[in-house]
């Protein structure tokens, strides 16, 4: 029982650690495929990576020493291929302790747990992912039985021996729960929003909210620095395993290339195509200048000076190790955040000094909301 308690709280942990990784991502994802943000999507979106990682710290963890005595001592070379084996067990249970007590013994509980592990996998395919009944069954059949081969070759041989016990009654038992999760999974997940059904309202245009401007704020500044700070790690491993120093001139050119480079990806390239950056593209809006009286994408020269506001000095806060431009930065970034709820079109403090507006790009006019 402790270590089903175990599985349970790193599968929890783990699990959540991924789905913070894939938030950015998945925001993304939704935006894109559904026109909105879906709470409830993202919550069983956070479900589904806990319930995923806590099968395989039940099936797969905690690790043993990878040792040849260890294999010795513990390793286990049977693989039960005879179905419903375990009922002889049961059976012995119940005649040594009687029907009451075989109910809570470890047999009996691992038989039932081993069921009720893959119903939250018929809940999650069919209704989460949208799959049909059949599809649901045989992915988690075929899913119980990777798990089973894992264990049987040792992590696919990574171990010397298999350390956990393979048996063709999990693969019956899980792919069990997986039926009855598949059955019952239109009840239980009937609140949920199906993505087919937000999809066809993708290209609606909505109204500019301040959560909205936030989220697209804050997809690009997430994207800025992750993908900087993946490129300058890359550039350390690269003059690493290329045997050069890492305090040179070399490093310093290469850092200075990934922040411009980072810099003009997300957010002059955008800009200049007149999508404003990577977050407000993401969102579907756009900035717009008024020109001889129409909305319009504005001259090449509004579009970079936009940019401008916040690419210059956070290039600059990169490239120099000035603490003053850091400060300017996190500036812009504070004074534009407290500017989006108190002005038209929720605008931040480069639309603000540039004179756009903000739109919906799927309006059918270009004109300020």
């Amino acid at each position: 029982m402790h270590q089903w308690v175990w599985s349970a709280q790193a599968g929890i942990v783990l699990g959540t650690a991924t789905f913070l990784m894939a938030f950015v991502p998945l925001l993304i994802w939704q935006y894109r495929h559904y026109g909105r943000w879906s709470m409830s999507r993202m919550l069983g979106a956070a479900a589904t990576a806990i319930y995923f990682t806590a099968i395989a710290t039940y099936t797969w963890l905690p690790l043993p020493p990878r040792s040849v005595a260890w294999c010795e001592l513990h390793g286990i070379t049977t693989i039960n291929l005879t179905p419903f084996a375990f009922m002889d067990d049961v059976r012995g249970v119940v005649a040594a302790v009687g029907r009451r007590q075989a109910l809570r013994s470890e047999i009996v509980l691992q038989v039932v747990f081993n069921v009720v592990l893959f119903i939250p996998w018929g809940i999650i395919v069919r209704r989460f992912f949208g799959r049909g009944f059949i599809f649901t069954v045989v992915s988690g059949f075929l899913a119980s039985v990777f798990v089973e081969m894992t264990q049987a070759t040792g992590l696919w041989g990574i171990y010397d021996c298999a350390y956990r016990w393979a048996d063709i009654d999990d693969v019956m038992t899980n792919t069990a729960g997986a039926f009855i999760g598949a059955v019952i999974a239109p009840v239980v997940l009937f609140w949920m929003p199906r993505a087919a059904h937000l999809s066809a309202s993708r290209l609606t245009p909505r109204p500019i909210t301040i959560w909205r401007r936030y989220t697209s704020m804050f997809i690009t500044m997430a994207a800025v620095m992750a993908v900087n700070l993946a490129g300058v790690v890359s550039v350390r491993i690269g003059l690493l395993v290329l045997d050069r120093p890492l305090d040179g001139r070399l490093e310093r050119w290469l850092e200075i290339a990934v922040v411009l480079g980072v810099t003009g990806l997300f957010l002059y390239i955008p800009a200049l195509l007149g999508h404003g950056n990577v977050g407000m593209q993401t969102v579907w809006l756009s900035p717009r200048w008024r020109i001889d009286g129409e909305w319009t994408k504005g001259t090449i020269l509004q579009r970079t000076a936009r940019a401008s506001v916040i690419g210059l000095p956070y290039m600059a806060s990169e490239i120099s190790d000035a603490s003053v431009l850091t400060l300017l930065v996190w500036g812009v970034v504070g004074l534009s955040l407290v500017l989006v709820p108190f002005t038209r079109g929720k605008r931040s403090l480069s639309c603000l000094l540039m004179g756009a507006e903000l739109v919906d790009v799927r309006s059918e006019s270009d004109r300020s909301p």
